[in-house]
């Protein structure tokens, strides 16, 4: 009988030492700590602008478009001064390229005792083209640079006794016509151009005369007699 006294409190001893046990294990560890989520912070409201504000950007910004009105105009009418300056400037260099484009001619038929130059064969930005004689062996190219008048060359298609000896009279005129103070029999010494023309014809030569560069060239058959300044 106390046997079975001593068997039942051990039972319930043990039963008492799980039920602790199984308590233990469901209560969560003090090092586990809860992580909280930061709070939301919510924006502000947006203040209306007030009457003040509204007419002071309305009044700004109609400043600000009649500046950049202003701005365009000022812009369209510096535009409009360059081009007509650009436009009188063309002008008158035109003129002044063909006063001297008539003083020219006028003084080269003057010295070949002829009443008219013709009309040009060919006229292009950067030269006029005559015809020296009926065949098209021989040809004054007046010279254009821009706006102006810069030179002239007596052309001859193909070197001969008579084609070389009437190009000789053409730019002998040709001297004479682009600047009226020049020595003709000057420029046909320093060019081979006088006694020695037989021999000094093929060879090239060019001389500088107050300014003005005369030249003599033979490319092939063809013979170009040259001024430019």
């Amino acid at each position: 009988m106390k046997y079975l006294k001593y068997m039942a409190a051990v039972a319930v001893v043990g039963a008492l030492i799980t039920g602790c046990g199984n308590t233990a294990k469901e209560q969560p560890s003090e090092s586990v700590q809860k992580v909280e989520e930061p709070a939301k912070i919510e924006p502000a409201p947006k203040a209306e602008p007030t009457p003040e504000e509204i007419e002071a950007k309305r009044v700004a910004d109609e400043q600000a478009a009649e500046a950049r009105r202003r701005a365009e105009e000022e812009r369209a009418i510096a535009l409009e001064r360059e081009r007509q300056l650009a436009a009188e400037n063309r002008r008158r260099l035109d003129e002044e390229r063909n006063a001297r484009l008539n003083d020219f001619n006028e003084r080269f038929v003057e010295a070949l005792g002829v009443n008219s130059m013709g009309a040009p064969k060919e006229q292009r930005n950067d030269a006029i083209i005559y015809a020296l004689d009926q065949s098209g062996e021989l040809h004054l190219s007046q010279k254009i640079t821009g706006n102006k008048f810069t030179g002239i060359y007596i052309n001859v298609k193909e070197a001969r006794q008579d084609t070389v000896f009437a190009a000789l009279v053409f730019y002998e005129a040709a001297i004479k016509a682009y600047n009226p103070y020049a020595d003709p029999n000057a420029v046909f010494r320093m060019l081979g151009l006088d006694a020695n023309l037989v021999e000094d014809l093929p060879n090239p030569k060019s001389a500088n005369i107050n300014g003005i560069t005369y030249s003599k060239k033979m490319i092939g058959k063809s013979l170009s007699l040259g001024i430019n300044s």
